[in-house]
């Protein structure tokens, strides 16, 4: 069987964008569950602002310290980031 493999769809696969959805588009409902903003959840998770944005929208992977603290701020598994 031949496997087509395409600039683009390496480029998707990398950045978590297969079937349109972004990789992160759950941690952005937890967030909205627990009526937060992207600064409600950094200052509950002591890391910055634009640091939680990037890593909601999928930029930046947190270090395991700080996944365990969004999570603890937004109350799910900590391992749900890797």
């Amino acid at each position: 069987m031949f496997l087509k493999v395409t600039y683009n769809s390496i480029n998707k696969l990398l950045k978590g964008t297969f079937g349109g959805e972004s990789m992160r588009v759950w941690l952005k409902d937890f967030r909205k569950k627990a009526d937060l903003t992207h600064t409600g959840v950094a200052e509950k998770a002591e890391i910055s602002r634009s640091y939680y944005t990037n890593i909601e929208n999928g930029v930046k992977t947190p270090t395991v310290e700080v996944a365990k603290s969004i999570a603890s701020a937004l109350n799910f598994s900590w391992k749900r980031f890797f």
